[in-house]
């Protein structure tokens, strides 16, 4: 991240006095460990930070116990972006020659600039506490105040994570950040955080954002097991269980002990099951047991938006085949609300809609779907075979009439002629103006759907341009004979050929997730 320009404290002067160690040293061979401070000093007034570091630790070698050298190459490794080094230095200036105001003072502003502004806080307190509420030497305000606000936007941060309010913890940790020094490291527990509130936004573009975090902790240390269980949460979140427990189980085998690995381990695997169990029920045929898993399967975890989201879309097959296709179409919506880019919960409410005799709504939707994604070559299909529908809808719907599925067989065809024609033979309703073309329409319903040829163009759309005349001789009067095809009623008739779920424009089990 970009860092807005902040007022640091300087990393302090370096000593131009003359050093003095508690013990006597001497140089190591004809090395003058004073002239080599000498040169450092020099080469940090011109900011050549590489070269004043060479010669302070030229003269460390020279006297290795002289407080002095150590706090001159921490001033320049702090100057030069290397904090770690710095504070490493300034810690063995400390136990050479403990409470110098110099040493305290740029050992905290090393620890604020890295990010650790709890530590440089206690440290100057605790130097207060030793000399009285004396402060070091030098003290700007804003030694305490840069930590202290540091400090307050990661509490703002860590607090609103367990709030709720996620775009507030990554604010938080924009301000914090721009208050690290210069060239120093995010540190990995603030990387963490961030990675934990692009989670919990949960959509595409924040999982993408808190992968990018996780795995450049990855690249630096491919074993560190907080990174691994964030990576196997984000997988989890996006729907990839198989590969989420893998990171968990991963992480285990790095640290045995940690137990939020064991309970996400746990919860993947369990939601994965579930799901597991309702997929096979269903390409079983089991659709009454397939719904009452994949509902076991959204109590798992409902904050799983990249999981639940392909349950609720299976769920919406397998209610499309139980034909409760308002339901269906309801957990569709619940899909894509946990998910706007999933296309397949977008295909399957429009094949839903078509399933429910909605086809105009579903062909807007499907050619809403073409528009924005019009690489999909079998969207054009899908669209030309819902026109057809919509125009097969316009027409008599001969099932309709007959009060029968699209699937029925023979035998349930004929039963429901027989018991449409009786009742709306117009002898039997002489007072009712509408019972003789009823009585019309059941006719041409049964001629059509008792012959399989003519049947299976009906099916297609195939007669949809000719004249319905032509087609079925004038209907009830003019090619049927009732009193003929009562006489027939029990002749069988020879099985069809076409299988009445292959005619089902909406053919759903290829698409379960």
């Amino acid at each position: 991240m970009e860092k807005s320009p902040v007022d640091h404290p300087t990393p302090m002067d370096v000593d131009n006095g003359v050093s003095s160690s508690d013990s006597q040293t001497g140089s190591v061979g004809t090395l003058d460990p004073e002239v080599c401070k000498d040169l450092g000093n020099d080469f940090f007034k011109k900011k050549n930070y590489i070269s004043a570091i060479a010669e302070y630790t030229k003269a460390i070698t020279a006297d290795p116990l002289n407080a002095t050298y150590f706090n001159n190459r921490a001033a320049a490794f702090m100057s030069n972006g290397d904090y770690r080094m710095a504070l490493e230095d300034c810690k063995e200036a400390d136990r050479l020659q403990p409470g110098v105001d110099k040493t305290v003072l740029r050992m905290s502003r090393i620890l604020t600039s890295m990010g650790r502004p709890k530590e440089a806080l206690e440290l100057l307190d605790t130097y207060s506490l030793s000399r009285n509420g004396q402060a070091p030497k030098g003290i700007s305000t804003s030694d305490r105040s840069l930590p202290q606000q540091m400090l307050s936007h990661i509490q703002s941060a860590e607090s609103s994570l367990l709030s709720g309010s996620r775009s507030m913890t990554l604010y938080a940790l924009d301000r914090a950040e721009r208050m690290l020094g210069n060239g120093a490291e995010v540190p990995k527990k603030w990387r963490l955080m961030r990675a934990e509130g692009n989670l919990k936004i949960g959509n595409a573009n924040s999982l993408g954002e808190a992968q990018n975090v996780v795995m450049s902790l990855l690249r630096q240390n491919s074993k560190d097991p907080d990174a691994l269980v964030m990576r196997g949460r984000i997988l989890y979140a996006q729907g990839e269980n198989a590969k989420a427990a893998q990171h968990f189980q991963e992480a285990l085998r790095c640290d045995p002990d940690f137990k939020d690995a064991r309970v996400y381990l746990k919860r993947a695997k369990e939601l994965d099951k579930k799901k597991e169990m309702g997929n096979e029920s269903f390409k079983k045929g089991d659709f009454e047991n397939a719904r009452i898993l994949y509902s076991e399967a959204l109590s798992v975890d409902p904050e799983n938006k990249g999981t639940n989201a392909k349950i609720y879309q299976n769920r919406a097959m397998t209610l499309a085949k139980l034909k409760c296709y308002d339901d269906a179409i309801s957990d569709c919506d619940a899909a894509l609300k946990l998910d706007p880019t999933y296309i397949k919960a977008k295909r399957t409410r429009a094949k839903v809609l078509g399933q429910a005799g909605k086809w105009e709504e579903a062909v807007r939707e499907l050619k809403a779907l073409y528009d924005s994604n019009p690489q999909d070559g079998t969207l054009p299909k899908e669209i030309r075979q819902a026109e057809l529908e919509l125009k097969k809808s316009l027409r008599k719907d001969y099932y309709k009439i007959l009060g029968i599925e699209k699937d029925a067989n023979e035998q349930q065809i004929k039963k429901a002629y027989r018991q449409m024609a009786i009742k709306w033979h117009p002898d039997k309703n002489p007072d009712n103006p509408n019972a003789d073309a009823k009585f019309k329409d059941i006719g041409e319903a049964y001629e059509t759907l008792s012959d399989m040829h003519k049947r299976d163009r009906y099916d297609r759309g195939l007669d949809i341009e000719q004249d319905p005349n032509e087609m079925f001789g004038g209907g009830m009067g003019g090619g049927i004979d009732p009193s003929v095809l009562f006489a027939a009623m029990g002749k069988l008739f020879e099985p069809s050929l076409y299988n009445r779920e292959d005619l089902n424009p909406i053919n759903l089990t290829a698409t379960l997730t």
